[in-house]
């Protein structure tokens, strides 16, 4: 296995190799690393396989704010070539100021293309979490922002089901893509996932 893409200093590389298996694609771990970019794993050999069963590389790298995955799956063991996505643009966090819950947004200057799938933003204190989230055809891919809405107006909503205003917490802005929609037990099906995170 080789690894390419851009490498940041400072980042920890990691590895975990997995087999999926049956139609319902229940993924099992084999063996996880931390090395370089080029690494050898043991395979499961053809005569073995059955048609539901298929490998997958994950590579990690990950930093104190911000990590970046790349998975590959295929069938048949050979040398194979996994490319880390781009890093997320930089994320600002904000707050809107205007409820008695503490209401978040963020914004974020783009997201590479191959971030096909949804953005989310979480933020959390303690046991609770707020979220909102989109997809990229919604959020478009420069200039991003997701706010958590304003619940105030809404029958029934009490601030007591969020956060409340004033307390830091920590938060994560992530984005996902896949070469292919649908299942992951697909030949040659590339997924990417990047995350920046922080306390405000």
């Amino acid at each position: 296995m080789t690894i390419n893409g851009t490498f940041v200093g400072g980042d920890a590389l990691s590895y975990a190799f997995n087999y999926l298996t049956t139609p319902a694609c229940v993924e099992n771990r084999i063996a996880g690393v931390a090395a370089g970019t080029s690494n050898a794993f043991n395979a499961m050999p053809p005569e073995v396989q059955v048609p539901d069963d298929f490998h997958k590389i994950v590579v990690t790298s990950a930093s104190f704010s911000a990590t970046r995955t790349s998975s590959l799956a295929f069938r048949a063991a050979a040398n194979r070539t996994v490319t880390l996505p781009a890093a997320l643009g930089t994320a600002v966090v904000f707050n809107t100021g205007s409820t008695a819950y503490r209401r978040l947004g963020v914004t974020v200057v783009s997201i590479p293309a191959v971030y096909n799938g949804p953005v989310t933003f979480t933020y959390s204190y303690a046991a609770q979490s707020m979220t909102v989230a989109a997809t990229i055809a919604y959020t478009g891919t420069n200039n991003i922002q997701l706010t958590m809405p304003d619940f105030t107006a809404i029958a029934g909503w009490s601030p007591v089901f969020a956060i409340p205003a004033g307390l830091q917490v920590a938060w994560r802005l992530s984005a996902e893509g896949a070469s292919t929609p649908g299942s992951r037990c697909t030949e040659g099906r590339t997924a990417v996932q990047a995350s920046r995170s922080g306390v405000f």
